[in-house]
């Protein structure tokens, strides 16, 4: 990856498993085992490819990038075991790490970085109220830029639907969001399921 920020960066990611048999019962959000596996398919993949390769940028001493290094291995550790303790524990230094980011624009991509980190892991581990926050939080403090899939999908509104954001029985707004195709039909099947 460049040095420089810019709109778009991309991320690598396996396609999203529509795995709609694991809703938990007919509520209006996604349960916390389809937002599991969901993840599972996409986010840690993603998020494991943001760093390959690639070193954190020197942080001036205020601890950023070791606490970034620790809570990307603790996410390591997590993947191979599937425990959602290590999961949580990676999410909550990911959020300790925000604490400590450094406000130097060449280092957004980094701070981007810890911030998806974060807001996967909590989801993962089924805090989706936590993920939920701290995707606003993203929102807010990165209006205009994303991290991208290798298929070209945004990690915002993937996350979103993940978590069941927004308004399910709006057709207009599934079709035109930048999500895998397999996340978006299992959105109109949870809506159908729920409407009828």
């Amino acid at each position: 990856m460049s040095g420089t920020i810019g709109r778009r960066h991309r991320i690598a990611s396996g396609p999203l498993l529509a795995l709609g048999f694991l809703l938990t019962g007919c509520a209006d959000q996604p349960g916390p085992l389809l937002v599991s596996a969901l993840l599972s398919a996409s986010v840690p993949k993603a998020v494991e490819a943001l760093v390959e390769g690639e070193d954190a940028a020197p942080d001036g001493g205020n601890g950023f990038a070791a606490c970034r290094q620790e809570a990307f291995a603790l996410d390591a550790k997590a993947r191979d075991s599937g425990n959602a303790g290590q999961y949580a524990a990676s999410a909550r230094i990911a959020e300790r790490c925000l604490a400590a980011a450094p406000t130097d624009p060449d280092r957004t991509l980094d701070v981007m970085q810890v911030m998806a980190l974060a807001i996967q892991n909590h989801a993962k581990a089924g805090d989706a109220v936590r993920a939920r926050e701290l995707l606003e939080d993203y929102a807010r403090r990165f209006p205009e830029r994303d991290l991208y899939f290798e298929d070209g999908t945004a990690f915002a509104p993937t996350m979103a639907m993940a978590l069941g954001q927004g308004d399910l029985e709006d057709a207009a707004a599934t079709s035109v969001a930048n999500v895998n195709p397999a996340l978006k039909t299992e959105r109109r099947r949870t809506a159908y399921w729920l409407a009828h």
